[in-house]
């Protein structure tokens, strides 16, 4: 008998040897064969999917990423969008977004995608050695900020908005580089300059005045990017509330309180680039968010000049005690 990989209490249940997707759940049994990949490991479950870890064969045996559509999301829209989100990313060759290897579906018709397998997030490569999350330096940010940045920017001139920027869909490859993951909210706005969907779609911490009510624009991507950049320096996004509501009014009419309430060390020209690219009228932030991330590297220089020791020249870190 072989075991699915349902996490929760009471799963695990027992299928048949040849079984694929559990009798008595949607998870996924391990050992099981999905086209030529091996089910090895459950990862975990995002907004509509569950994400595994699959083997394909010899002689490259490499570990990849496999996620399939949810039960409980299943419906000839949702197995739309998925593919197209499959082709979506097939069709973008870039250094920093997660690359698609293969697609398909399942038994019962879940559409299912093959991916790198990246397990760890942004927000992992800031921790302490007790795994406790601790706070980012300014400088220490430069190289990502680009590296997602290059991917939006990428994705925009493909008249694309992402529509879900956050650490979470910010991965981190084999060599060290960010890859900009889940696709699953972007929204095709060809030479449009912004969207009119008619309702909400995003994660609701990293979400523009203008996504909440149903206006996307390439601009957004933008404001979720900042987000995630104040998040890692701060150790928590502007605003935290754990009603959809008090968040919904948070970002259309609240100010985003300066980073260096959570963070006193953040240099002022950092935190005033940040506070430009959260701004709620986008005509206010940058033209682009690569030129918030060039604003933001180039801020850093600036404050760093503060921190070099006059009598040996040593580079000291943003914000440290001189």
């Amino acid at each position: 008998m072989a075991r699915c990989l349902n996490p929760r209490t009471g799963g695990g249940h027992e299928n048949p040897d040849s079984a694929k997707v559990c009798r008595r759940c949607d998870f996924l049994v391990r050992g099981a064969r999905i086209g030529i990949y091996e089910v090895v490991a459950f990862v975990g479950t995002g907004s509509y999917g569950h994400v595994y870890q699959v083997r394909e064969p010899a002689p490259l045996s490499r570990l990849l990423a496999l996620k399939v559509l949810r039960v409980d999301q299943y419906n000839e829209k949702a197995r739309d969008s998925f593919f197209s989100e499959a082709r979506r990313i097939a069709n973008m060759q870039h250094p920093n977004i997660l690359p698609i290897y293969n697609f398909g579906s399942l038994e019962d018709e879940r559409p299912y995608l093959v991916m790198e397998y990246a397990p760890r997030t942004i927000l992992d490569l800031f921790r302490k050695e007790d795994g406790t999350r601790r706070l980012a330096y300014a400088e220490e940010l430069v190289p990502y900020l680009k590296q997602a940045a290059d991917a939006l920017f990428y994705v925009h001139e493909n008249g694309l908005i992402h529509q879900d920027v956050k650490p979470g869909n910010l991965l981190i490859g084999r060599g060290g580089q960010i890859l900009l993951s889940d696709f699953g909210a972007t929204f095709y706005l060809g030479m449009q300059t912004h969207a009119s969907l008619g309702e909400v779609t995003g994660t609701a911490p990293y979400m523009p005045p203008e996504q909440w009510q149903g206006y996307p624009r390439r601009d957004s991507d933008q404001y979720a990017l900042a987000v995630c950049m104040y998040e890692l320096l701060a150790g928590r996004p502007p605003f935290v509330y754990s009603r959809i509501e008090q968040m919904w009014n948070a970002h259309i009419n609240d100010a985003p309180p300066p980073p260096q309430r959570w963070n006193p060390r953040i240099p002022v020209e950092v935190s005033t680039v940040l506070m430009r690219a959260l701004a709620k009228d986008y005509h206010m932030r940058y033209r682009s968010v690569v030129e918030f991330a060039d604003n933001y590297a180039s801020a850093v220089t600036i404050a760093q000049a503060r921190y070099v020791c006059q009598r040996c020249g040593h580079q000291n870190r943003s914000g440290a005690q001189r």
